[in-house]
């Protein structure tokens, strides 16, 4: 698991391999990743961008940039 806090906001990544999805030969090895993040500030915010930068155990690296997360922009409360 992966965690950050930036600003009082907590974001955790799990990755997950999933082998039924991915091909040894072929050389194809799906992923998918659980996102949880947490507002542990006094006030209330918004995710309205996501960047997430994603590094495979070969170093290679993928960006991913967007508004909001599944095309939503949720607020999150304190706690």
């Amino acid at each position: 698991m992966y965690r950050a806090v930036t600003r009082q906001i907590e974001v955790t990544v799990e990755p997950n391999f999933m082998p039924e999805r991915s091909s040894d030969s072929e050389q194809r090895y799906f992923w998918s990743y659980t996102i949880v993040i947490t507002n542990e500030g006094a006030e209330t915010v918004q995710l309205r961008t996501r960047h997430w930068i994603i590094t495979d155990a070969t170093g290679r690296t993928q960006e991913v940039r967007g508004e909001g997360v599944v095309g939503e922009q949720p607020t999150l409360g304190p706690g």
